[in-house]
C-alpha cells in the first residue's frame, strides 16, 4: 500500500475529521520500517527458508533456528516457574509420551546449548546423562526423528567431523555414543548412522595414531585420469575458516589422534560388532544398512578409499549368518546391493577386494544346508551375477569366475540352487569377446559336466542354456566342443539319467537310477519327480522343458556365421532325433517340427518384404543340406510322422516362392527328393495333396510379366497392374523394365526346375499315379509349354526386352526355348505312356489322351517343318546374297551355309525342337502298335514325308524308320530291310 493510499484508507476516521497529515505520515514509516508478522508466520518463514537454502546460508539458517528454539524453550520453562501445580508420579511408562512431545525441543536446545558454552564437568555429565536419557526415551517410543536430532547433536559434538582440538567433553561424548550403541541398539534404527560414522572416524585416528599406512596405500587408484574433478581432495577447513596446510593439518591430527587413543577403550567398539547377534530382525536390518550407507561415504573417493566399514560388513555378515532364514534375506538384500555397487568401484584394487570378500562369504554359507523349497544359494550368489553383468574390468570377470570354480572345487556336494547363479554367470563369459575368460568358464563348465554331472540333475536346463551359450561365442574350438557336449546331454536325458520336472508328481530325492547322488537328502523336498528313460516322451510341459533347450539351442546354432559350428549342430541335432526319435509322442513330433526344424528356414518368410538377410553363402552351404536332413528324417519315421506332410509341403511351398533364386532352387531340389523318396509310401489323399501342390506351384511360377505387357511409344508397360498380394512390385528407379527382372529371372528357372521334377516324380512312382492324378500334372505341364510357345513367338517384344535390360548380358535374344523344350517332351512322354496304359481305357480320360497326344504331336512336327523350312530359305537367301562375295571359295553345301551364319532365333528353334522330334515324337510313334498307328495315319503321314526334306540327318533317320517299319506295314508290296545310313561326325 502506498502512502497515499494510507491516507485515504484513515481519511475521516477523527469525528468525520482527518488526522494530522504529519501523524499518518510518521505511522506508515514506522510499519513500514518495523513490519506486523505474526509468530506462526515468521517461524514458517524461517523454516522454508532454511530448507532452500544451500551451503553456507543453510548453516546461518541453522543457527538461527537454534536461537530460536532455545529462547522459545527458555521463555516456557520461565513461564511454566511462575505457576503453582502438583507434581505427580507416573505410574506407566505411556505417561511420559506426551509430555516428552512436548518438552523435547526444549531439552535438546538446552543440552546442547550447555554442552557448547560450558566446561564445568559436573554439568557436562549432566547434560550428557540427560541426553542419554532423551535418546532412550525417543528411540522407545519409536520417535525416529527425534532420535536422530539427538544422536546427531550427541555425535556434533565428538569433534571428530571436524578438524580441531580435542577436549575433555568430547571424549565424554564419544564414550557417552558408545554407550548408547550398546545398551540401546535396538531401538537406534536410523539414528545408526551417527554412530557408525564416529566409529569410522575413530578408526582412521587410530591407524594415525599407531603410524600405520592408510588404505589407500594398499588400494591405489591405478588410473588417476579417470577420477572426476568432484572427487579429488580439497584443504581441510576448520570450522572458523582457517585454512591448513599438509604438515599442520597432519600435526594436529596426530596430536588428536593420540589424545582418543589414551582416553577411549577401542575394545567397546569391538563388543558393538561382535554382539550384533543380539540385535532384533528389525534393528540389525538397520545396522547393516546404515553401516553400508558409511561404508559409501568411505568408499567415494576413489584416490583414498577406505574399507574399514567394508570390513566390519563382512564380520557382521558371518557372525550374524545363523539368523533364521526370514530375518538373514532382509539382511542380505540390503548387503547383497552394497556388495554390487562396490565390485563395480573404479578402484579396480577395493572391487577385487569385495569380490574376494564375498567369496569368503559365500564359502562360508555353503556350508550349511538349503532348506526344501527355498532358493537361499541362488539369491546369496546373485551379486557375482550383477558384477557380472555391469563390470567393464576383465580382471573382476576372470575373478569372479575363478571365484565359481573354487567353489566348485571345495564346495560342489552342498550346492543345490547356487547352480543356476553359477550357469548364468558362464553364460554371460561364454558372450566375452576375450578368449582368456570364455576358456576360463568353459574349463569350469566342461569340469562340471564331466566330473559332476550327476550333482546338477535338477539344473540341467541352465547347464543346456550354457552350453548353448558357449557354441555361439566367437571362438570355433569352443564351439565345436559345446556342440558335443549336447549331443552328450541328450544321450543322458534319452537314457534316463537326468531329472524330469513334474508339477503333480510327488517329491523324489532319488535320481534316475534310483540311488542317492551325494547329500541328496536336502534336495527330497524339491518338486521334481525322478523317471527312469520313459517309454514315450510327450508334449508334457516337463518333457518339454528338458528336451527344448538342447533342440531348440542346436537351431539356432545352425545359423551360425561359421560354416563349421552350423555343419556340426546341424549333424548334431538330426543324428539326436534320428536316434532317440523313437521315444517321442506324436504330440511331441508337432512342436519339434513347429518349434525346433522349421524355423531354421524362418529366414525365407521375410523376403518378400526386403528384410531378408542376403547370406547366399549360408544358403549354397547350410539350406540345402538342412532340408535334406529334414527330408531324411521325415522319410526315416515316415510312419511316425505321416500327418506332418502337409507341414512340410507348405514348407517347400514357400522356399519355391521365395524371391532369391537360391532358396526357390533349395525349395524344388527339396521338394523332388520327399516326393521321390517317400512317394512309395503316400496314400492316394497324399497323392492327391502333392500332385495339387506341383500343379499350383506351376502356375504360380510362371513369369506372367513377360507376357503382360505392351510397346507403346517405344516404350514397355503392363496390360494391368499387378494382382499378386504376395509380390507386391518393387522398380528400379534407373531400369527401363516395367517389372522386377531378377524376380522374373527366378520364376523361368524354377518353371525349369519344376519340369526335371515333374519329370523324376512321374518316372519314379508312375505306377503309384492314378490317371486322372497324371492328368493334373499333364495339364501343369501343357501350360508351361504353351506360355514359353507364345512368348517364344513375340520376337518384336524378346528384342525390345534385350534392348531394355533384359537378360541383356546374353548374346541371343531371351526366350524360354529350353522351358519350352523341357515341357513339351515331358508332357508327350506322359501321354505315350498314358495312352499305352491299360488303366486309361477304363476311364474317362481314355479319348481326350488320345485326342491330345496325336494333336501334340501333328502340331510339333508341322511346327519343326515349317521352322526348318523357314532357316533353309534364310540360308539360300545368305548365299545369293552380296555376303558370298567377300568369300574366295562360297560354300559347298547348304550344311556349311548354316554353319557360316551368325546364330539366329530361328536355328535356335530348329536345334531345340530335334531331339524332341526325333527321340520323343517319332521314337514315340514308332513303339505304337500297328492298330493305333493305322488309326491316325491319315493325319501322320503328310508331315511325315515332309520331314524326309528337312535338314536334320537324324530326323529324317526316324522317319525313314517310320516309313519301314510303320507305313509299309500297310502296302501291298513288302520292302527289304536296309541298315539306317550312319549320321555324320
Amino acid at each position: 500500500m502506498t502512502k497515499q493510499g494510507f491516507f485515504r484508507n484513515n481519511a475521516g476516521i477523527n469525528d468525520g475529521q482527518n488526522l494530522p497529515e504529519e501523524l499518518l505520515s510518521a505511522i506508515y514509516d514506522r510499519v513500514v520500517s518495523t513490519p506486523f508478522s505474526l509468530k506462526d508466520d515468521e517461524e514458517a518463514k524461517i523454516k522454508l527458508q532454511s530448507q532452500q537454502a544451500t551451503g553456507k546460508k543453510k548453516a546461518e539458517m541453522f543457527s538461527i533456528e537454534s536461537a530460536l528454539m532455545l529462547k522459545e524453550s527458555t521463555d516456557h520453562l520461565k513461564s511454566k516457574t511462575r505457576r503453582k501445580t502438583a507434581f505427580v508420579s507416573a505410574a506407566f511408562a505411556e505417561h511420559v509420551k506426551p509430555m516428552f512431545e512436548v518438552t523435547w525441543p526444549a531439552m535438546l536446545a538446552c543440552f546442547s546449548a550447555l554442552l557448547q558454552e560450558t566446561e564445568d564437568p559436573r554439568v557436562i555429565a549432566l547434560c550428557l546423562d540427560g541426553l542419554g536419557h532423551c535418546v532412550h526415551v525417543s528411540s522407545y517410543f519409536g520417535y525416529d526423528e527425534e532420535c536422530e536430532a539427538f544422536v546427531s547433536s550427541l555425535a556434533k559434538f565428538t569433534n571428530l567431523a571436524t578438524v580441531r582440538e580435542m577436549k575433555p567433553k568430547n571424549i565424554d561424548c564419544i564414550k557417552t555414543l558408545i554407550s548408547l550403541a550398546q545398551s540401546d541398539g535396538n531401538y537406534l534404527r536410523k539414528s545408526w548412522y551417527h554412530v557408525l560414522d564416529c566409529i569410522s572416524r575413530l578408526d582412521r585416528l587410530q591407524v594415525i595414531s599407531l603410524g600405520a599406512r592408510s588404505d589407500d596405500h594398499f588400494f591405489p587408484l591405478e588410473n588417476r585420469n579417470s577420477t572426476s574433478k568432484s572427487t579429488q581432495r580439497r584443504p581441510r577447513v576448520s570450522p572458523a575458516g582457517v585454512t591448513y596446510t599438509s604438515a599442520e593439518l597432519a600435526q594436529l591430527e596426530l596430536s588428536v589422534s593420540e589424545q582418543i587413543i589414551h582416553s577411549i577403550d577401542f575394545s567397546t567398539i569391538d563388543y558393538i560388532f561382535t554382539h550384533s547377534v543380539q540385535l532384533s530382525g528389525d534393528a540389525i536390518v538397520h545396522f547393516v544398512e546404515k553401516l553400508c550407507q558409511v561404508s559409501t561415504e568411505e568408499l567415494e573417493n576413489p584416490e583414498s578409499p577406505r574399507i574399514f566399514s567394508l570390513q566390519k560388513i563382512v564380520e557382521v555378515a558371518d557372525f550374524n549368518m545363523a539368523r533364521i532364514r526370514i530375518d538373514w534375506n532382509r539382511i542380505w538384500k540390503v548387503l547383497s546391493e552394497h556388495f554390487v555397487s562396490v565390485g563395480c568401484h573404479p578402484n579396480l584394487r577395493v572391487a577385487m577386494y569385495a569380490i574376494d570378500s564375498l567369496k569368503q562369504l559365500s564359502m562360508k554359507f555353503l556350508e550349511k544346508d538349503e532348506l526344501a523349497n527355498y532358493q537361499f544359494q541362488n539369491q546369496f550368489l546373485r551379486p557375482f551375477e550383477h558384477v557380472m553383468i555391469n563390470s567393464q574390468s576383465l580382471e573382476i570377470r576372470e575373478l569372479i569366475v575363478s571365484c565359481m570354480a573354487n567353489m566348485v572345487k571345495a564346495k560342489v556336494q552342498n550346492i543345490r540352487s547356487g547352480w543356476r547363479t553359477m550357469f548364468h554367470i558362464f553364460i554371460m563369459a561364454a558372450q566375452d569377446q576375450h578368449e582368456s575368460l570364455v576358456a576360463l568358464s568353459f574349463g569350469v563348465v566342461e569340469q562340471i559336466l564331466t566330473e559332476y554331472f550327476s550333482l546338477i540333475n535338477e539344473n540341467f536346463v541352465e547347464l543346456v542354456n550354457c552350453l548353448v551359450a558357449f557354441g555361439s561365442n566367437i571362438y570355433t574350438n569352443i564351439s565345436l566342443k559345446s556342440i558335443h557336449y549336447l549331443s552328450l546331454c541328450s544321450g543322458h536325458l534319452a537314457e534316463g539319467h537326468v531329472m524330469i520336472p513334474s508339477v503333480d508328481g510327488p517329491p523324489s530325492p532319488k535320481s534316475a537310477s534310483g540311488s542317492f547322488i551325494g547329500s541328496a537328502a536336502s534336495s527330497a523336498a524339491r518338486r521334481i519327480s525322478c523317471v527312469t528313460a520313459p517309454s514315450l516322451y510327450t508334449d508334457d510341459k516337463g518333457h518339454l522343458k528338458v528336451w527344448f533347450p538342447i533342440l531348440t539351442g542346436l537351431s539356432r546354432l545352425i545359423g551360425d556365421s561359421r560354416f563349421d559350428v552350423r555343419a556340426r549342430a546341424l549333424d548334431v541335432l538330426f543324428d539326436i532325433l534320428k536316434h532317440h526319435g523313437t521315444k517321442f509322442h506324436a504330440d511331441l513330433w508337432v512342436l519339434i517340427f513347429k518349434g525346433v526344424l522349421f524355423p531354421i528356414f524362418d529366414s525365407m518368410n521375410y523376403g518378400e518384404q526386403g528384410t531378408y538377410r542376403d547370406d547366399e553363402h549360408w544358403l549354397k552351404t547350410t539350406c540345402l543340406s538342412a532340408l535334406m536332413a529334414l527330408i531324411d528324417l521325415f522319410s526315416f519315421y515316415f510312419d511316425r510322422l505321416v500327418f506332418l506332410i502337409g507341414d512340410m509341403l507348405d514348407l517347400h511351398v514357400k522356399c519355391v516362392r521365395h524371391q532369391n533364386e537360391s532358396m526357390a532352387r533349395i525349395g524344388v531340389s527339396g521338394l523332388k527328393q520327399l516326393i521321390v523318396q517317400t512317394g512309395d509310401r503316400f496314400t492316394v489323399e497324399i497323392w492327391q495333396s502333392v500332385v495339387q501342390t506341383m500343379a499350383t506351384l506351376v502356375f504360380d511360377t510362371t513369369p506372367k510379366q513377360l507376357m503382360d505387357l505392351e510397346i507403346v511409344n517405344n516404350r514397355l508397360q503392363l496390360l494391368s497392374p499387378p494382382t499378386d498380394q504376395d509380390e507386391p512390385l518393387v522398380l528400379d528407379k534407373n531400369s527401363l523394365l516395367p517389372f522386377d527382372a531378377d524376380r522374373v529371372v527366378t520364376k523361368c528357372v524354377v518353371q525349369l526346375l519344376l519340369i526335371d521334377a515333374f519329370r523324376e516324380v512321374i518316372d519314379k512312382h508312375y505306377p503309384r499315379l492314378s490317371v486322372d492324378l497324371l492328368m493334373t500334372l499333364l495339364a501343369a505341364l501343357e501350360d508351361s509349354f504353351r506360355f514359353a510357345e507364345a512368348f517364344n513367338g513375340q520376337f518384336a517384344l524378346r528384342e525390345k526386352l534385350w534392348k531394355d535390360g533384359f537378360m541383356s548380358e546374353m548374346r541371343q535374344l531371351p526366350g524360354l526355348l529350353k522351358q519350352e523344350r523341357e515341357a513339351l517332351a515331358c508332357a508327350v512322354k506322359v501321354l505315350f505312356r498314358l495312352f499305352s496304359d491299360p488303366r486309361t481305357e477304363s476311364t474317362q480320360f481314355a479319348t481326350i489322351v488320345e485326342d491330345k497326344l496325336f494333336s501334340i504331336c501333328v502340331s510339333v512336327l508341322r511346327q519343326y517343318v515349317r521352322k526348318d523350312s523357314e532357316g533353309r530359305k534364310e540360308i539360300a537367301q545368305y548365299m545369293s546374297s552380296n555376303i558370298l562375295a567377300a568369300h574366295p571359295q562360297p560354300p559347298s553345301s547348304p550344311l556349311d551355309a548354316r554353319q557360316s551364319l551368325p546364330d539366329s532365333e530361328r536355328d535356335r528353334e530348329v536345334i531345340s525342337l530335334t531331339p524332341i522330334v526325333a527321340n520323343v515324337v517319332l521314337r514315340g510313334l514308332l513303339d505304337l502298335k500297328d492298330e493305333q498307328f493305322l488309326k491316325h495315319l491319315s493325319d501322320i503321314y503328310p508331315v511325315l514325308a515332309d520331314l524326309t526334306m528337312c535338314g536334320s540327318i537324324e530326323v529324317r533317320a526316324m522317319a525313314r524308320q517310320l516309313f519301314l517299319k510303320r507305313v509299309s506295314v500297310f502296302l501291298p508290296v513288302k520292302f527289304p530291310e536296309y541298315p539306317s545310313p550312319a549320321p555324320p561326325l
